[in-house]
């Protein structure tokens, strides 16, 4: 009786399912893991000398400049006063902004005005309240600019109404703080 020549394929198959029915399928999965944690292992490795030969890249720098000493309370309080414009500016500086609110489309009725020398901090806080109309885009425009412009201003508070929600006009309240120099024996 002649033997039949199975194919190569079949034979494989039949191997390979007879090895999973005895070992199961953790040992067939286990190579693949094997070499994966092999593959991790190298890999942190390699990571652990580029961060090393980063490390002494950076030793080898020239040292950075050291941080200035920290100034004094009164000489940080002179500086700040010497950014500050003279109190004889306050009314210019209000309408410089009456005017950056008009050249954006808004209409300001009236501003109200108020003067707090601080003798203690030697400045004076020119607290401005404007009433506005118009589009909020433009009080939005006309707040970055306002802000822009002058330093020593700063937005205490902002206010905004609508007539319904249909109406694209809006009543906007701004308040200001102007900063200036507190004038000592009448020189600004």
């Amino acid at each position: 009786m002649r033997r039949r020549v199975q194919p190569l394929r079949w034979v494989v198959a039949r191997q390979w399912r007879r090895w999973l029915q005895r070992r199961g399928w953790f040992s067939a999965l286990a190579p693949f893991v094997l070499v994966w944690l092999l593959m991790a292992a190298a890999w942190q490795q390699w990571q652990a000398q580029q961060v090393d030969a980063r490390r002494v890249q950076l030793q080898q720098l020239p040292p950075t400049l050291a941080p200035p000493p920290p100034l004094a309370a009164d000489v940080r309080a002179e500086r700040f006063e010497a950014l500050l414009p003279p109190r004889a500016d306050l009314p210019q500086r209000v309408q410089a902004l009456l005017d950056a609110a008009q050249a954006v489309g808004l209409v300001a009725a009236k501003a109200d005005y108020q003067a707090q020398p601080d003798t203690v901090a030697g400045v004076v806080r020119y607290r401005v309240t404007m009433p506005l109309r118009g589009q909020g885009a433009q009080v939005l425009v006309f707040v970055q600019q306002a802000l822009a412009a002058d330093p020593a201003l700063a937005l205490e508070g902002l206010q905004i109404k609508r007539e319904s929600a249909a109406s694209t006009d809006v009543e906007t309240t701004v308040r200001w703080v102007l900063f200036s120099r507190l004038s000592v024996m009448g020189n600004p």
